[in-house]
């Protein structure tokens, strides 16, 4: 992540909705903060928690929607879509400022795992989200997919398709053909979490967690004065968030868990998850049900999180141990009961 523009960007959020870096002083004890967002939820446990402290966490969340969210006609990443070849984000004041941050980081982030992850993450695969109806044009029932259609599709799938550059008038984004689009739902949750975390953290509030869609972000001490703890779901779409598989904590930071185990679709017989194959447009059917990564943004956590899956277990198992600074643990079902695989780091986080 390009350090810099991360800062500059919750600057201009400080900036916005006037706030201070000095710590709260209003009552003490934990609240929970919650509501909904990205086709989610979102839950703060902050202790000290004001009273307006949901107004800045709905505005920095709103500021997201309105640069990242596929499903609003208006929002930046919609622009760019239906662009047809570039696409000019103006710097008109505070709040354009941050939207190109934002923008910005959701590429710079997108680069850096798309390449380090031999481009098993790709946010372009929007084409193919859509043609399987797990993006904003949704499918019935009726729907076959057809390989010669897929086919079609790949030509536009790639993230060197893209290329952006900022100037005094704002940021420009290129696209090599019409059909090239975005999708930066697979980490936009997680820098999201970043962002909300940080800005906590500038206001003082030190001891919170901060959960959208189980992509979670802590800091200090929980409720009961003693680390965080946080539960890898059981990959099963009949399982409700008490059925765990393991319990992790001792510090972690950031945490993602990616799964096609409860958004699929079941054509012919055929199950479809939601994650797509960046390299051959159908969405991808491997060993793993879910990959869990520990990582220090939840950013990286929730975007690598999606490129395992992706990649399928042994690229992943090999691939884990040569990236510095995360951890990741992968559930698979063999043998009629469910085993993991993990890499050499992930066992100190995980709870007896």
């Amino acid at each position: 992540m390009n350090r810099l523009l991360h800062c500059l960007t919750l600057a201009f959020i400080l900036q916005i909705w006037g706030c201070t870096n000095q710590p709260n002083s209003g009552k003490t004890g934990f609240s929970v903060i919650s509501g909904e967002t990205m086709g989610t939820y979102y839950r703060i446990t902050c202790e000290n928690a004001s009273a307006s402290l949901q107004d800045g966490i709905d505005s920095i969340l709103q500021e997201y929607n309105i640069v990242a969210s596929t499903y609003i006609d208006s929002s930046i990443i919609s622009s760019f879509n239906y662009s047809r070849d570039s696409f000019l984000i103006r710097e008109t004041g505070f709040r354009s400022k941050m939207r190109i941050g934002i923008f910005i980081n959701l590429l710079n982030y997108s680069f850096n795992i798309y390449e380090n992850s031999y481009g098993y993450f790709d946010p372009t695969v929007m084409p193919i989200v859509n043609y399987f109806g797990f993006g904003y044009n949704p499918k019935d029932d009726g729907f076959r997919p057809d390989s010669s259609e897929v086919d079609s599709i790949l030509q536009f799938i790639g993230l060197n398709n893209i290329k952006y550059q900022t100037s005094n008038r704002g940021l420009v984004i290129y696209k090599n053909h019409p059909g090239v689009q975005l999708d930066f739902s697979a980490i936009a949750k997680g820098m999201a979490v970043d962002a909300i975390s940080n800005w906590l953290l500038e206001n003082g509030y030190v001891n919170h967690l901060v959960d959208i869609g189980g992509e979670v972000s802590c800091t200090g001490l929980s409720p009961r004065r003693d680390q965080w703890v946080s539960g890898i779901n059981i990959p099963d779409p009949s399982a409700v968030g008490t059925d765990i598989y393991r319990r992790i904590g001792n510090g972690l930071h950031s945490v993602a868990t990616s799964g096609n185990y409860r958004n699929f679709r079941t054509l012919e017989g055929v199950t479809y998850g939601h994650t797509i194959n960046p390299k051959t447009g159908w969405p991808e059917r491997n060993e793993i049900l879910s990959a869990t990564v520990i990582a220090s943004s939840c950013a990286i956590a929730d975007g690598w999180a999606t490129a395992f899956m992706a990649m399928g277990e042994e690229r992943a198992t090999k691939l884990i141990e040569n990236i510095s600074g995360i951890e990741a643990m992968f559930i698979v079902h063999e043998s009629g009961e469910y085993s993991h695989r993990t890499s050499s780091g992930f066992g100190q986080y995980v709870l007896e």
